[in-house]
């Protein structure tokens, strides 16, 4: 784990320097996992984005997923998200088609390392074409006690993209790194608070991006 660390805060810091537009953000998410049958659960997720660069609320998120899990603590997941802009200016929306396959991959310690790989299909009603995404994530769980103490929430993603009209980004087209603590608030809700730093590399026309989000979740998961 002291090696992991090091790794992933070199991650977050080594774009700052060539990025030329910054912006503070915060991420508002409240989650539900609900079992509906043996190893099988329903998750659903809301999340509401704020910007500093955009005068306040600029997009909200809602996304239903279906998730299995399987032997070895691994599962796969179908989902479906709608994202929609606010604030001035004329409405986007999008529509995205979701896979995900979740697995550990190794213990260090204490400290579980897991991988997982998400693919998604976007569309906009704004511009022609699907864009297909990849986005492969690493990431770690540090106890700071026992079973019912706070953990450390290390991960690492990236983007990789096809080019369609509406977007420009292409190829590795983004980076998000996030360092918080995950909080128990009783036996059924958790409480998650985190620093995200998202890099997007240069495109053209555009300068490369780097956002500096505070990050909160609230996860209710039923006995």
């Amino acid at each position: 784990m002291r090696r992991l660390l090091p790794i992933l805060l070199a991650l977050a810091t080594v774009p700052a320097a060539h990025a030329q537009e910054q912006d503070a953000q915060l991420w508002v998410m409240t989650s539900a996992q609900l079992p509906v049958a043996e190893r099988v659960k329903i998750e659903i997720d809301t999340t509401l984005r704020f910007s500093d660069g955009d005068g306040g609320l600029y997009e909200s998120l809602q996304a239903l997923y279906v998730t299995h899990a399987l032997p070895g603590d691994a599962a796969v997941s179908l989902g479906y998200q709608r994202n929609e802009s606010e604030g001035g200016g004329a409405k986007t929306v999008e529509n995205r088609l979701r896979q995900r396959t979740n697995f550990p991959i190794a213990m260090v310690g204490a400290t579980q390392l897991r991988f997982q790989i998400q693919t998604e299909q976007r569309f906009r009603n704004d511009g022609d074409g699907i864009q297909w995404r990849a986005r492969p994530r690493l990431s770690a769980r540090v106890p700071l006690g026992d079973e019912n103490a706070p953990q450390l929430t290390l991960s690492h993603e990236s983007f990789f993209a096809t080019r369609v009209d509406w977007n420009r980004q292409q190829g590795w087209a983004r980076m998000r790194n996030q360092a918080g603590v995950r909080i128990p608030m009783g036996d059924t809700l958790r409480l998650e608070l985190a620093y995200l730093n998202q890099y997007d590399p240069p495109t053209t026309g555009r300068r490369a991006a780097m956002d500096h989000v505070a990050f909160v979740q609230l996860l209710w998961t039923p006995d």
